[in-house]
């Protein structure tokens, strides 16, 4: 199995952020939600960098706007 990709410290202090406001919320911070926060931390490294990604850098899902 790979080893996890080290994050930066902000990162990590995001993603520490992230799954405290998730179980405030009711949620359970399993391992999926867990995983999924640090591949965005991994991938953006902060919010910052999410809002200036480029939309073709993002998931294909996450291309299309909203459907009705």
């Amino acid at each position: 199995m790979p080893r996890p990709h080290q994050l930066q410290v902000l990162a990590l202090t995001l993603l520490e952020e992230s799954l405290a406001e998730f179980t405030q919320a009711g949620f359970l911070a399993l391992t999926s939600a867990k995983n999924g926060a640090r591949g965005f931390c991994a991938r953006f490294g902060t919010l910052e960098g999410w809002t200036v990604a480029p939309l073709a850098r993002s998931p294909p899902g996450c291309r299309s706007g909203p459907t009705t």
